[in-house]
């Protein structure tokens, strides 16, 4: 009985083992490294205007990849970077009066693996053939989000003007608090301090957090920051004057964390505007126009997010520019912009995810042919439309119409690229059900002795 029991055991142990196991399609790493990059999704020229009569008689999209990305490149690689996407468009104006139209190409944000975006000879626009003027523009979008991109909301949100907003304006006036925190009793405590919530005032503690306190979740807002003795802790308070009187220090920011000794004095006091406080980290060196990195940190505050994000990171790029068509006239567009996949280093070559907005092109008046061509010498994977076919340079799709899904495939050097394993995932997992068969083979052993014990022991009770 004893060693059936403990076979038992060892095989339901051994299933379990089995059953989180890799198979043997799987390549093994130890590391923790960051296995899956973000890149950036990309879509067609937009139409900024209303009731344009333009319409498209052909589109044809070309992925031109001769090379991947890497995550570990210096800035100068990055920039030599060559892999792109141009769209080509055969625009026909069938009206009876000619034409003019503000077109917006969105080229996406900086990928997560990547730089300021390029805007170099390797880019741009083109119609007929011959390079024309663009600007680059910028909105704010978060692709962090679960969100879709969304050019209906998108395109509007760039303006030549600062944003009309409800409570924003580039002269609202801004208090910069600089405070001093002294005679702490602990060499690191959590200054804490409430105020008032109201619609008239917003605030920006510098490295801090905050969340909404008092019995409706309304009254106040409490603000806390890890601080150190002489450190100086800088407030932002937008709209009208507003100082702190009431404030505490904590050990830490747990619940029932030990009160703490100290001062919170103001030290310093400034006045500046709205607009200065929205360019303070804006680069005047680089291609976002100060008008489009003010109207998108103004959308970036209502968003909920606070200053202390890295704008760089939620800038939507754009090119900008004008289509003229005369009366029954035809031209051909054409823009070139950056490729940047997902990379997914998980396996082994790595997989590099496409994505491509297409429905956006529903905005035309109307659309007719769509060819896609993927020129590359890698395989295919998967896609998220069907009928591309495998030509001498890659693949190609062709179909009459927009399909209802956006495009999204994926590339690999190899045609069965091998899963990792992360060993150390699977040994979190293997030595606790170790430990646990031990156990309980401890305890059955046990078990089967104790009652062995008292079968014997009764057995000469009888006796």
């Amino acid at each position: 009985m004893k060693n059936k029991s403990f076979l038992i055991i060892v095989l339901l142990a051994l299933c379990i083992a089995i059953g989180v196991l890799p198979s043997q399609n799987s390549v093994a790493y130890a590391n923790s490294a960051l296995k899956y990059w973000e890149g950036v999704t990309g879509s067609g020229a937009l139409v900024s205007d209303e009731n344009v009569p333009i319409i498209v008689e052909k589109e044809t999209i070309t992925f031109n990849i001769n090379e991947f990305p890497s995550v570990n490149h210096s800035e100068e690689a990055f920039h030599n970077y060559a892999s792109n996407v141009t769209a080509e468009y055969n625009f026909y104006n069938p009206s009876e009066y000619d034409v003019s139209a503000t077109l917006v190409f969105p080229y996406g944000n900086t990928p997560m693996y990547g730089y300021v975006k390029p805007s170099d000879d390797k880019y741009g626009i083109k119609i007929n053939g011959e390079t024309i003027n663009s600007k680059i523009r910028h909105t704010y979008h978060d692709h962090y989000s679960y969100y879709d991109f969304d050019y209906t909301e998108a395109v509007p949100k760039i303006l030549d003007d600062y944003v009309d907003d409800t409570f924003y304006s580039p002269e609202l006036p801004v208090y910069k608090h600089t405070y001093e925190v002294r005679d702490l009793s602990l060499g690191n405590c959590v200054a804490t301090f409430t105020l008032p919530n109201a619609i008239d005032v917003r605030y920006y503690l510098v490295g801090g957090s905050s969340k909404e306190v008092g019995p409706d979740g309304s009254k106040a807002i409490g603000y806390g920051t890890w601080v150190k003795p002489n450190d100086t802790v800088v407030l932002y308070v937008i709209g009208k004057d507003v100082e702190v009187s009431d404030y505490a220090f904590y050990e830490n920011y747990s619940h029932d964390a030990t009160r703490c000794s100290g001062t919170f004095t103001l030290k310093n006091k400034e006045t500046l505007t709205f607009k200065e406080l929205a360019l303070l980290n804006h680069d005047e060196d680089s291609d976002v126009l100060e008008v489009d990195y003010y109207n998108a940190v103004v959308d970036m505050l209502n968003s909920g997010r606070d200053l202390g994000i890295n704008m760089n990171d939620y800038l939507m790029g754009w090119y900008q520019y004008e289509l003229n068509v005369t009366a029954g006239g035809k031209v051909i567009n054409t823009v070139t912009a950056p490729l940047y996949p997902n990379i997914n280093n998980s396996y082994e070559p790595p997989k590099y995810d496409y994505n491509y907005y297409l429905t956006p092109a529903k905005s035309w008046a109307s659309f007719g042919e769509l060819t896609i061509n993927v020129n590359t010498t890698a395989y295919m994977l998967n896609s998220s439309i069907d009928g591309f076919e495998k030509v001498d340079t890659g693949y190609r799709l062709v179909r009459n119409g927009l399909p209802n899904e956006d495009l999204s495939f994926t590339l690999c050097e190899d045609e069965k690229p091998k899963k990792e394993v992360n060993w150390g995932y699977y040994l979190i997992i293997i030595i606790p059900i170790s430990i646990l068969v031990v156990l309980v083979a401890i305890i059955v052993t046990i078990v089967v002795v104790v009652k062995k014990k008292r079968k014997k022991k009764n057995m000469n009770k009888k006796d």
